[in-house]
């Protein structure tokens, strides 16, 4: 409601003299319970900066964050009765050296991101995974 309000307020309030604007600021104001300036400043900025605001997640993206490396993760912390990540770290390539490549849902290259994972890069994965997720299966 807002949004329409503030979109037919400024498409208004351009064409409009002086006193006839600030009679339109004031009703916006009273409509959106904005206070003077802040309305002013709505009313004046592109709907495109409204887009801009949303933008992405700043930093790095995962490269650990595969349909394979979650699942491993997920099955390996089962399997291990819930160990810690430093130990985890520990025993992947010993569960990598067993994993059966038929049986495996792992590309090459997930394998290879596996042996040079963190403990932090682990607890920031399955800090992740849903509840109901970690159920044993």
């Amino acid at each position: 409601a807002e949004k329409a309000e503030k979109a037919e307020k400024a498409e208004k309030a351009e064409k409009a003299e002086k006193a006839e604007k600030q009679k339109i600021l004031d009703e916006f104001c009273k409509v959106c319970r904005y206070h003077r300036k802040y309305a002013i400043k709505k009313l004046n900025q592109s709907p495109d900066i409204d887009k801009m605001k949303r933008r992405s997640r700043c930093g790095r993206k995962s490269k650990y964050k595969t349909e394979g490396i979650l699942e491993f993760i997920r099955r390996l912390w089962i399997s291990t009765n819930q160990i810690c990540s430093k130990r985890m770290v520990a025993i992947i390539p010993l569960w990598l050296s067993k994993y059966k490549p038929e049986q495996s849902i792992l590309a090459e290259s997930d394998k290879e991101k596996l042996l040079r994972i963190s403990s932090i890069a682990i607890i920031s994965l399955y800090l992740k995974v849903p509840q109901k997720c970690l159920n044993v299966s």
